[in-house]
């Protein structure tokens, strides 16, 4: 099924079942400090989840994050500071209950085997008192590593279906992590009765993997605003990115090349915004001055989601600079805000927004070469900009409202649990 299928069916009915489902959430991406990443969508989704089931949150905080993480980034410092000190300093307010469990892991790539068992052996303790105070009908995972095995241990002791988020991106991991890691995640998903994917090209990837679980596509929602919000074309031809500067799947230095050469070959002026923090940003600060634009970059750290969206209605072009995302939530931040999404159309959901542009902002690759023609066509046609701004506004209206997500993810949790109380009736009766 695709977004449009969903937006269409966002409407409409789900056949009659358990009037307000029980649902246990266990995840390790609840938001305890505001404007980290996921504040934005996790608790909307989990507000959309509660309007037609009753809801209990398992938050799993890792109290040893990366070293490099903590010493390179002031958001994951926030974080880190508010998980140490414990609940009475977290400073998001949940739309449901939550319990927090805070637990010791090791380094992924010390073990990716053991990471997930010693996880599961801290969770599952409060995972029992959880179960002997409420009956649930289905576990929703929202993540397959570290957190799934401890999902599927929950259900297995409910007698209840696990439904599991690849918020991962399940092929990424082998490409950059190796095999172990694979197959660790691997082990997670084989034993979900329900897999959930965020776009239809994620679904796929899934499907050949795993093809005799149930997969279903639950994108993530926004809100748009009315308006126009791509600013008048003025003096400088504003470009900005929007990323955690780390691995391997983004490569922002590209980025940087690229618009040093529209720099070079443009008359007009420009001006590019990095926004993000991590351990890669004194390299490109460094690139920036080699290249000879340091004086047309802006590197502004790490921002709260306000300030990120102030940001966007100040430019006038968004760049993916990613080889592979499962998702891509500032791109749809960027598109819903009125910005024209330059980017690989195969990355996440880029491509959505670039369906009926003419392929003026695709990349054939992820080159400074091709990054500085197609930025330099629209630096050069306004009005190619504000066509192309107004249908990634539509597009995220359309195929990306939170209550498509909600009819999804309501319609994928309803058909698990029905699936799996005719298979125990067929059992029973057998």
């Amino acid at each position: 099924m695709n977004y449009a299928d969903l937006a269409h069916r966002a409407g409409g009915t789900i056949a009659a079942g358990p009037p307000r489902p029980a649902i246990l959430v266990v995840t390790d991406r609840l938001p305890v400090v505001d404007g980290y990443s996921s504040s934005l969508w996790m608790m909307r989704s989990l507000s959309e989840l509660a309007s037609f089931a009753n809801v209990h949150v398992l938050s799993v905080l890792n109290v040893l994050p990366r070293l490099r993480n903590i010493l390179s980034s002031e958001r994951e410092r926030m974080v880190f500071g508010a998980v140490v000190r414990g609940a009475s300093h977290f400073r998001v307010t949940s739309p449901v209950p939550v319990t927090h469990v805070r637990v010791l892991g090791t380094p992924a790539r010390l073990s990716w085997t053991l990471l997930p068992r010693l996880i599961r052996a801290q969770v599952m303790p409060h995972a029992r008192r959880l179960l002997q105070d409420h009956r649930f009908d289905a576990v929703l995972s929202h993540g397959a590593y570290p957190i799934g095995l401890s999902s599927v241990e929950i259900a297995g002791e409910a007698g209840v279906p696990v439904l599991m988020y690849d918020h991962e991106g399940f092929e990424l991991y082998p490409k950059y992590f190796g095999r172990e890691a694979s197959n660790a995640m691997s082990e997670s998903l084989r034993a979900a009765d329900s897999l959930i994917a965020l776009t239809s090209l994620h679904s796929e990837q899934l499907k050949r993997h795993f093809p005799g679980i149930p997969c279903s596509v639950v994108p993530l929602g926004i809100d748009v605003e009315a308006g126009d919000h791509l600013p008048d074309r003025g003096v400088t031809f504003n470009v900005m990115t929007a990323a955690r500067v780390e691995g391997n799947e983004k490569d922002i230095g590209v980025l940087v090349e690229g618009f040093a050469q529209l720099i070079r070959k443009s008359e007009d002026p420009a001006h590019l915004t990095i926004a993000g923090d991590g351990s890669e940003l004194p390299a490109l600060r460094r690139l920036a001055r080699r290249c000879g634009i340091r004086e047309n970059v802006t590197f502004t750290g790490w921002l709260a989601p306000s300030e990120l969206y102030r940001l966007m209605r100040t430019q006038h072009v968004f760049v993916c600079a990613s080889r592979e995302e499962t998702f891509g939530y500032v791109v749809l931040e960027a598109a819903a805000v009125g910005l024209p999404v330059v980017g690989l159309p195969t990355v996440g959901i880029v491509g959505e927004f670039q369906e009926h542009d003419g392929r003026v902002t695709r990349l054939a690759e992820l080159t400074p070469e091709e990054i500085q023609r197609v930025l330099r066509t629209l630096c050069r046609n306004e009005s190619a900009r504000r066509k192309i701004a107004d249908h990634a506004r539509r597009i995220a209206a359309e195929r990306f409202s939170w209550s498509t997500h909600r009819q999804a993810l309501r319609e994928v949790i309803q058909t698990t649990i029905d699936r799996h109380s005719r298979r125990q009736a067929g059992e029973h009766a057998g």
